[in-house]
């Protein structure tokens, strides 16, 4: 019994020593609920001001966009104003005058195509140009006064300088003065002048080249223009899913006969072809060896290129060539392309009217190609179409029967 008394006892004496205990404790500390307090608020002004100090940085680098986004949208619209102001002047210019393109720019064989950046022809270097001819979409510009070149968009000359205004010989004069050697010379001085022989030119059928020396040089591009003649030519650089074959199928069941211009290639990988070319009573004719754009290509280059052609043609068919027509290749000419040309016995040989029909992967429509092809019918027209098309294959037959019915007659090019 007094043993329990005494457990009792210590567990009382116990007990009143833990209370003692955190008592003292909470007398040694009485702030510590305090520090806790402050310690959070604290905590709570570090976040606002890192807050503050974030928003503070995004506004700024907002501003700073803002900026960038606005200098950038000033310089397109002075660029834009700057194009349009270019755009103009061009657009101001008049058939005749003289200028300094200092781009490279684009051009093509017709101001439709011109207009909607189709087939491009070739690429005019920076250097001093004439305004040939103009539309409201298209200007052709020349290297010379007196013949065409090729046709580009107005907004496809950048930058240009205007050299010298066409005079306008229906207008008096404004000056009695006579002009003194320093002057320039007037427009209509500087038409008769001879472009350089080695000059690059690019043929346009749409307004076609009449310059003394295309007489001179015997290059043909229409014949017999007083009677309903048509030339149908055909260019041949190589076979294509055997359309000459069914091209002249068409010719035979017609009774039309034709020029067909072949590379030395086509002669070498198509001999049959070639031989009933001849036995049906169609011209073989040259469309030289390389292929090589005569514009653009040396006097010795140009002539190895035509003699290689006739060199081919002795190897593959076993005979001389009876031929004395001669197409250059794209088009591209010189003056000194034409007279060797000619020195070699050949006639250089354009056309009246061609379209864009080369294109494999990318063939006219059937329809509006007829349509156009009899549209371009005028007496004694050399017409140039491509044995690779096959809408050339697709509109052949009718073309010869609607042509026939407008009263004209086929004959061989010769």
């Amino acid at each position: 019994m007094l043993k329990n008394k005494i457990i009792i006892v210590l567990l009382i004496i116990n007990m009143l020593l833990c209370v003692a205990c955190r008592d003292q404790s909470n007398r040694e500390d009485p702030h510590q609920e305090d520090s806790v307090d402050r310690a959070s608020e604290q905590e709570e002004a570090k976040i606002s001001f890192t807050k503050e100090e974030n928003t503070g940085y995004s506004k700024n680098q907002e501003s700073k966009q803002e900026e960038t986004i606005k200098t950038s949208a000033e310089e397109e619209s002075s660029k834009v104003t700057e194009k349009q102001e270019i755009n103009t002047r061009a657009y101001d210019l008049n058939i005749g005058d003289k200028i300094s393109v200092k781009n490279s720019f684009p051009v093509y064989e017709t101001s439709d195509n011109a207009r909607d950046d189709n087939l491009q022809s070739s690429t005019y270097e920076q250097g001093v140009y004439y305004v040939f001819k103009k539309t409201n979409d298209a200007i052709n510009i020349s290297r010379y006064a007196d013949s065409p070149g090729g046709w580009t968009r107005y907004t496809c000359l950048e930058e240009y300088e205007l050299l010298s205004k066409k005079v306008n010989q229906d207008q008096e004069p404004t000056s009695d003065k006579e002009p003194t050697s320093a002057q320039e010379p007037t427009s209509s001085q500087e038409q008769i002048s001879t472009p350089d022989m080695s000059q690059s030119l690019a043929w346009s059928w749409g307004y076609p080249d009449q310059s003394a020396y295309m007489q001179e040089y015997s290059a043909i591009y229409k014949l017999n223009v007083s009677e309903k003649i048509i030339y149908l030519t055909f260019d041949n650089g190589y076979e294509y899913q055997n359309l000459t074959s069914q091209i002249l199928d068409i010719l035979l069941a017609n009774n039309v006969k034709a020029a067909f211009f072949t590379t030395s290639s086509y002669l070498s990988n198509n001999p049959a072809l070639a031989n009933r070319m001849i036995s049906e009573g169609h011209n073989l004719s040259n469309h030289t060896a390389n292929h090589l754009p005569q514009g653009k290509s040396s006097a010795s280059e140009i002539k190895e290129d035509i003699l290689g052609w006739e060199d081919t043609y002795r190897n593959v068919l076993g005979m001389e060539p009876e031929t004395s027509l001669m197409r250059p290749p794209e088009g591209s000419y010189s003056v000194e392309s034409l007279k060797i040309a000619h020195e070699l016995g050949y006639k250089t040989t354009f056309w009246n009217y061609g379209y864009g029909d080369w294109d494999t992967n990318n063939q006219p429509d059937p329809e509006d190609s007829l349509r156009r092809l009899l549209e371009h019918n005028e007496p004694g027209s050399i017409i140039l179409l491509h044995s690779v098309s096959q809408t050339n294959v697709d509109i052949l037959d009718q073309y010869i029967k609607s042509t026939i019915s407008q009263g004209y007659r086929f004959e061989v090019l010769k």
